[in-house]
This record gives C-alpha cells, sequence and structure tokens, in this order.
C-alpha cells in the first residue's frame, strides 16, 4: 500500500510503481521478503502521469554573522523526482547591501541524500552553498534560494521568485537577511574610527550575558556592539561620543576602562530616545544633549585603555550612528613667568611624534608660556580643502618671529596633497582667518608628515589665539593653497532701492555647515563720547525666525538670497548694509568686505537710478598674470574701482578718476597684473574689487592663482 501525499495529485491512467533496491532511509518503504528471514530497505518511486508539482524548499534564515564565509543549508524535495541538475540545480542568491543586482551560487547536495535518488533526479536532499565573508561591522546580506524541476516549476523561499536555469534569476522581492556584527562582544571590539561617523546595527548582536551595562534597569537581555581605543602612556585625551543622527531606535551606551572580564563605569547614557536628533551622549547631560558638534562638552580621559559598548534601553535594537570626537590636551610649556629658551620646542606625542614643534631664537623676547591642543579626525570648519585635524595654539608673551612646526597624519592629507608639495597655514585671531604662509609638505616617517612656516609673533593681547580652552574651534588649520577658510564663500552683495523698499541680493559661491544669515542695517550716528562719526547697525533679519535666510548647510552650488529692508527711509540719508552667517558650531562670521551703501530717493528718481551701472565679474577668474575688469556707467563721474585682500585692507587702487558715461550706459574696462600698490605680485588667495561711483557701490570677488 502507498500514500499520495497531499501536496501531490497522482494521475488517473498510466500509473507505475518501481521498487529499487538498496536505497535506505526511504519515506515509502516495503519490507520485502529477501529469503533466509533477513529484510532490505527499498526505495517506492511512484511515477508518472503525475500533475505538475512543484519543488519545496525548507530553509532556517539567519540574522546575524561574523565575518566569516557563511554556509547556508536547506532541505529540497521534489515528490514528482524530477529535480533538475546541471544548468538548473538549486542555486543560492546573495548581495551585500539592500540595493543592486544578487550573485548567484550552485548549491550542492550533501553526500549523504534523504531519501536518496532515483538516476540522476534528486527526490529530495539537504543542499547547501557558501556566501562569501565581510569585513566591514554593520554590513547587511541580502539571500534568497531557488529550485525548479525538469517541467520548469520554480520555487524560491522567500517565495515569489521565478526564472530557469539557473532558477530564481527573478528575485522573489522580499529576502532573507543578516548583518556582519565583527563586533558583538568586548573581546571582538573593533578600533574606534574617529574621522567619519559610523553606522552600524544591534538587531542580531547577541546578548549582553555579561551583564556589563550598569544603567538602571539595564539587563542582560541587551543586545549590544563593542568598539574600543588606548589613550597613549602620558597623554591626555578629551572625548565625546553621541548617537544623533540615522538611528531608529532607543541607544543606550557606556563607556569603561580596564580589560574584557574585568571593567569599570567610566559613564554610562540611557536617554537615547526613539528620534534620530534625540541620541546618547557620553559626556550626558540631564537638561537634554550637548550641542551637536565635536566642539561641545566632552569627557577628560587619562591614559589606559577604553571600552565602549553600544546598545540598547531595555531591549531595544536597531541601527545606529556613532559618532565619536577626540581632543588631546598637552601640559603647558611654561618658564616661571619668564621667556622661554631659544630652541626648539617639541609639544605633544601625537600617536608617537609631535603635535607642533616651535622653533625659538628671540631670547629674552620668547614666549611665556606654549598651551597646544589637537583634534585628529575634524577638518577646520570653513576649509574646504583641509587637512583632518585642528590646533589650538594659545602663546602668552613674545614678540618676533617663530618656526612652527605642524605634524599630521599622511592619510589626513587632502586629495589635493602631495608630498613635497606646498600647503597653507591659517591661524584664526579674533574670528577672522588670516594665512601665515605656504610650506612643503615633508615626510616625517611612521605615516605622519608636516608642514613648516614662519609666524609672527604680535603683542601678547593678539597672539593668544584661542579665546576660550574649552571650546576648540580650529584655530589653527591647514589648507590646500589658494583655499579660503570660509564657512560661506559669499561671491557677490548688494543693496538696491527699489520704489520705495531697499531690496538685498547675495550669492554664494559654496557653503559649509551654513545655518542661515544675519542681516545688518546702519546709518551714520555722531558718537556721544567723542563726537566723532560712526556707523551703527541693527540687526533687521535673522534665519531662526526668517525661512528666507535659511543656509543651505552644505553646498557647493551658487545659491541665491534676498532681504527687503520694509522700514521707513529718509530721502536723502545713507543706509549701509552687510549679511553674516553662523556655522553649526556658533560662529558667526561678519561680512563687511561686502558692505554696501544705498542714498535713499525719492520714488521717481529711483525708478531709472541704477538703471545702467554694473559692475561685471572679472575675466578670466581665477587669473595668472592679468584679467580684466569691466564697469557700466551711466554718466560722467568720478568712479574708484580698487581691490581689498580678505581683510579688507586696501591692495590697490586700479582707477580714481573722471570717466564718460551716457543714459543708455558706457563700458569700461581695467586690467589688473596681480600687483599691489608698490609692483609687488601679490600672494594667491581670494581678493575682492569695488566700485564707487556717486551712489553706486557694487562689489565681486576673484582669485589670483600664481
Amino acid at each position: 500500500s502507498f500514500v499520495v501525499p497531499g501536496t501531490a495529485t497522482l494521475g488517473t491512467t498510466g500509473m507505475r510503481i518501481t521498487v529499487a533496491e538498496g536505497e535506505s532511509g526511504a519515506s515509502l518503504t516495503s519490507c520485502l521478503s529477501y529469503g533466509y528471514g533477513e529484510t532490505e530497505d527499498y526505495l517506492v518511486t511512484i511515477a508518472g502521469p503525475l500533475a505538475s508539482n512543484p519543488p519545496s524548499v525548507s530553509h532556517t534564515a539567519i540574522t546575524s554573522a561574523n565575518g566569516s564565509a557563511q554556509t547556508i543549508n536547506a532541505d529540497i524535495s521534489d515528490i514528482d523526482g524530477d529535480l533538475s541538475s546541471g544548468a538548473g540545480a538549486p542555486t543560492l542568491w546573495y548581495r551585500v547591501g539592500t540595493s543592486g543586482s544578487f550573485t548567484s551560487v550552485t548549491m550542492t547536495a550533501a553526500s549523504s541524500n534523504s531519501p536518496g535518488t532515483k538516476g540522476s533526479n534528486k527526490l529530495a536532499a539537504a543542499y547547501s552553498g557558501v556566501i562569501p565573508g565581510q569585513s566591514v561591522s554593520g554590513t547587511i546580506v541580502q539571500y534568497y534560494i531557488a529550485a525548479q524541476d525538469d517541467e520548469n516549476n520554480v520555487t524560491t523561499s522567500p517565495s515569489g521568485g521565478s526564472g530557469t536555469n539557473p532558477p530564481g534569476t527573478t528575485d522573489p522581492g522580499s529576502f532573507n537577511s543578516y548583518t556582519i556584527l565583527l563586533n558583538d562582544n568586548c573581546a571582538d571590539a573593533l578600533p574606534i574610527n574617529w574621522t567619519a561617523s559610523v553606522t552600524g546595527s544591534t538587531t542580531g548582536a547577541t546578548q549582553d550575558t555579561g551583564n556589563d551595562q550598569t544603567c538602571a534597569g539595564e539587563t542582560s537581555t541587551n543586545k549590544s556592539v563593542w568598539y574600543t581605543f588606548t589613550v597613549p602612556a602620558g597623554e591626555t585625551w578629551e572625548v565625546q561620543f553621541n548617537t544623533e543622527g540615522a538611528t531608529t531606535y532607543d541607544t543606550a551606551m557606556e563607556l569603561f576602562s580596564g580589560t574584557c572580564g574585568s571593567l569599570t563605569s567610566v559613564e554610562c547614557d540611557d536617554d537615547g530616545g526613539v528620534s534620530p536628533s534625540a541620541g546618547s551622549w557620553i559626556p550626558s547631560t540631564t537638561d537634554g544633549p550637548p550641542p551637536s558638534n565635536p566642539f561641545g562638552p566632552k569627557r577628560s580621559l587619562t591614559s589606559g585603555t577604553y571600552f565602549l559598548m553600544m546598545s540598547g534601553y531595555g531591549t531595544s535594537s536597531g541601527s545606529y550612528q556613532l559618532n565619536a570626537y577626540k581632543t588631546y590636551v598637552v601640559d603647558p610649556v611654561t618658564n616661571g613667568g619668564s621667556p622661554i629658551p631659544d630652541g626648539t620646542v617639541n609639544i605633544g606625542s601625537g600617536d608617537g611624534t609631535s603635535f607642533v614643534d616651535l622653533a625659538l631664537s628671540g631670547g629674552g623676547s620668547n614666549p611665556t608660556s606654549i598651551i597646544v591642543e589637537a583634534t585628529a579626525g575634524t577638518t577646520p570648519g570653513s576649509f574646504d580643502n583641509g587637512v583632518a585635524r585642528t590646533w589650538s595654539l594659545n602663546i602668552v608673551g613674545g614678540t618676533g618671529t617663530a618656526s612652527l612646526t605642524l605634524y599630521f597624519l599622511a592619510t589626513e592629507m587632502t586629495p589635493g596633497m602631495v608630498i613635497g608639495g606646498l600647503a597653507e597655514v591659517w591661524v584664526r585671531i579674533s574670528g577672522i582667518w588670516t594665512s601665515v604662509g605656504t610650506g612643503l609638505i615633508v615626510d616625517e616617517g611612521g605615516g605622519f608628515v608636516s608642514v613648516t612656516v614662519t609666524l609672527a609673533l604680535a603683542a601678547p593681547e593678539t597672539n593668544k589665539y584661542v579665546n576660550d580652552l574649552n571650546d576648540i574651534n580650529g584655530d589653527v588649520g591647514i589648507g590646500e593653497v589658494g583655499d579660503t577658510p570660509l564657512y560661506v564663500n559669499l561671491a557677490s552683495f548688494e543693496a538696491k532701492q527699489e520704489n520705495k523698499d531697499i531690496v538685498l541680493r547675495w550669492t554664494t559661491a559654496s557653503e559649509v555647515d551654513n545655518k542661515g544669515f544675519i542681516v545688518y542695517g546702519g546709518k551714520k550716528v555722531i558718537d556721544a563720547k567723542d563726537g566723532t562719526e560712526r556707523i551703527a547697525y541693527i540687526e533687521l533679519g535673522n534665519y531662526k525666525n526668517t525661512a528666507s535666510l535659511v543656509g543651505k548647510s552644505s553646498s557647493t552650488l551658487e545659491t541665491k538670497y534676498s532681504f527687503i529692508d520694509l522700514r521707513e527711509h529718509n530721502i536723502g540719508e545713507d543706509y549701509y548694509y552687510y549679511v553674516a552667517d553662523e556655522d553649526k558650531d556658533g560662529t558667526v562670521t561678519q561680512h563687511t568686505e561686502f558692505t554696501s551703501k544705498v542714498t535713499y530717493k525719492n520714488t521717481a528718481e529711483t525708478q531709472t537710478q541704477f538703471a545702467s551701472y554694473e559692475l561685471k565679474q572679472n575675466h578670466p577668474n581665477p587669473f595668472n598674470p592679468e584679467t580684466t575688469i569691466e564697469f557700466t556707467i551711466s554718466k560722467t563721474q568720478n568712479v574708484e574701482v580698487s581691490v581689498y585682500n580678505v581683510n579688507g585692507q586696501l591692495v590697490k587702487t586700479l582707477v580714481n578718476q573722471t570717466l564718460e558715461g551716457n543714459a543708455v550706459g558706457t563700458n569700461h574696462k581695467l586690467i589688473w597684473d596681480g600687483t599691489d600698490a608698490s609692483g609687488n605680485i601679490v600672494s594667491s588667495g581670494i581678493y575682492f574689487y569695488q566700485i564707487k561711483t556717486g551712489n553706486f557701490v557694487q562689489t565681486k570677488k576673484a582669485t589670483f592663482l600664481k
């Protein structure tokens, strides 16, 4: 007797039953007399004409794995006995990530089939295929399994796929997936990445069976992943960790010192929240998270090995974004209030080499104290092409000059920098970036490079490059030659009366971390204290309450902005305007070099006042050795065109005389050969040229490259 399984249909005619000897483990067996009282298992095959019965695939999906190759197992059977082989053999399909095409792997049957084979056709077997190993923690691998029979019936797991030879050429639309976790226990902790945010997942992680997490209410049910770092002997680091950003669950984070199996909690924060902007923070705060930037509060750590455990509140798990920042803090170099002796002062160890060398030769005019801090992996905001390391120098006292050498990792150079090439060093004094010169990029060995420039030391009150050492804000940075360190690269700014209103328009060539603009308007007033005339400014608009002033964050595209001054204005009175931008760490940059003046006229006069006035963009730009500046004026009058540097200092006046003009506009051309008033070639960089004629004032930017 035999049973037709519920998943099969037996034809009504032409049925045959074949009994094959010597194949054990059959699901349909007949215990037949073999002689001498012995028995033997036989495989009973029911054959044609069976209805079209597709193969079946049984598989238990995996959800997490380490970095090694993963063997995917499945039991595949076909009641018809015609499971395909060769080009139609069972196939494993996989891809790394959640998009893109799948790669096929032909699966192989185990040496011992269950229940067995008939001819070259597989009735049922344990099949396996191998997915290559992965080296990046948090990587997601998706896969599915497909099988077909000789009648081209196809089954996939998960279901929904189709296609033959190999089976499953059309994917099912839903997939099995697992996450690569290289660090789901303390012993396998990954090194902290200080140079970029790291994304990962705790979904498939093992539970914190050691119950290491000490936050209130946390238990061994937490799923956790681990990171580690070491503060070298003799160094002190200030660190900050947060999960603000692309985090999808209620995170918890704890920092430990010590060794695996003997950990001491330094700090724990389980107030991650479920909002991507409300992550866990170390140092934590009871009043909400610190500012989302590397310059917020930090925890001070002395030398030793540390571990960071990423987990979730209660049993929460999911994907996270880990942001890590560190600042080296070096003991100050002092000499009891007296000038530091001549010689080279080596400051800091910087992962095996100095942060800074300062070669002093001024004797009694040398500084009395030098304090250096360095933040690795963080490009100074405003440097589009800057080295991924910032320094903070606090030099007290001293005059004359000193040779300054800055050390950094070769991996922190920009793509445009090369060993033996030039880099430019900038210092921010009182919020204004100033170039202190260029230097060769020198290979120091051990993966480190350096740049040396001559630093001019002025009076003590001006060479304190840091106002607040607790607010590291990129006070010294290295950029590519010609790169201007501005968060916002303002290309043009103009204030113009249109009917009864004054309209401000400006354009940015690029923006870095720009939260938005603040608009200022001013008028001339007499100072009550000394009777001198000055311009008093007030705030007219702020991105915080005016949507049109919100910045583009980071963009390399040209962006246009406008603002209308709707106040009442007095005819004949002069009004002055400029804008400022605020970056994400709160630094406000005043673009006073683009200050524009409007003399308010009555409506009839202003309808055509500036119709034929224009300052055009220089060409070529950038330029070397010379560039052409064109402008149009509508009447004969005195015209002044001058060039200024990024600090607003006059470089050269190109013309200051009466020029002809008419109502339809007369065009004039000037040539600037890249020299200053003394005939010396200027340094590479950004310059501003401005026209002043009557009430028309306009400024544009030019770039000179040597």
